[in-house]
């Protein structure tokens, strides 16, 4: 492992568990609600096995990418509480590791002139929102519309199927070590017994042939002060209509984080000049225990 990626995966750990400490928690006095504390240390571990449908496309290449299918595994701890501005509402928040893999074994089939892949991919990730309660138990089911957000680790191994010259130079860039990918994602969670939770969700990386810290380190700011703001403006809804909350932070944040993506497939540490990453859409289905 070198220099540069022990750096840098220093500086997530650091970013990630920050974010697990600080969470959406506002200390200004003028805010009422009781935002996600890293100092609540009941936390229940959690277990999901999530299985996946992806889509890969490079900016640039000739030839399509086949459409693997993908496995994860995932550890993590889940808070979810009452909010204070209304019985209904729960705010929902869960910080996980994960190891996955895209691969052609899993069900996909390779058509002629697709380039085939094996991906292996670790890393860290939170989602976190809110979650309207179906019943008036305390402990009663929920449905939870969240966003996720996460970095990786990602190897990739070609398989064959590349015809074009300047696609297998490319790729072949991409072969060999880890590379540093970033991710996004949508989640529906249905909370139906205490111990069990079905998902659906889709989610959207990218995978960086290189690091360009500085670029990339922008890049995430910028994302972070998008999503800062959202968490404002969605404080101020939720202290009026906290019936709309689940739906409207829903909506912004995954808006937000899709449409950052969108400008990543050809511009990979958008708003700063860089090269198109290998990009990647997945639709995927789970289930979640919690203990």
């Amino acid at each position: 492992m070198t220099n540069r990626m022990i750096a840098t995966t220093a500086f997530l750990f650091i970013v990630l568990c920050a974010n697990m400490a600080v969470g959406q928690e506002d200390s200004a006095k003028s805010y009422e609600h009781n935002h996600w504390n890293w100092f609540r240390f009941h936390r229940n571990p959690t277990m999901s096995i999530v299985y996946g449908w992806m889509q890969s496309g490079l900016d640039g290449s000739t030839q399509p990418f086949y459409a693997p299918r993908s496995a994860e595994v995932r550890l993590g701890g889940l808070r979810q509480f009452d909010v204070d501005e209304s019985d209904n509402i729960v705010e929902h928040r869960n910080d996980y590791l994960f190891l996955g893999v895209a691969s052609k074994e899993l069900g996909a089939t390779v058509n002629a002139g697709e380039i085939a892949f094996t991906e292996w991919r670790f890393g860290a990730a939170w989602e976190k929102g809110y979650g309207y309660k179906l019943t008036s138990a305390s402990e009663g089911p929920t449905i939870n519309l969240l966003t996720s957000h996460g970095a990786q680790w990602t190897n990739l191994t070609l398989k064959g199927g590349i015809t074009n010259g300047a696609d297998s130079a490319i790729l072949g860039m991409y072969e060999g070590g880890m590379r540093l990918g970033m991710k996004s994602g949508a989640v529906v969670r249905f909370h139906i017994l205490p111990l069990l939770a079905l998902d659906a969700s889709y989610e959207r990386s990218v995978v960086y042939r290189r690091l360009k810290f500085w670029e990339w380190l922008g890049s995430v700011v910028v994302q972070g002060g998008g999503d800062l703001l959202l968490d404002r403006f969605v404080d101020r809804i939720l202290r009026s209509t906290p019936e709309a909350v689940p739906v409207v932070n829903f909506v912004l944040k995954n808006a937000l984080s899709y449409g950052v993506y969108e400008l990543r497939k050809k511009n990979g540490n958008w708003p700063f000049e860089s090269e198109a990453p290998i990009s990647n859409d997945t639709f995927m289905v789970g289930v979640t225990m919690i203990f």
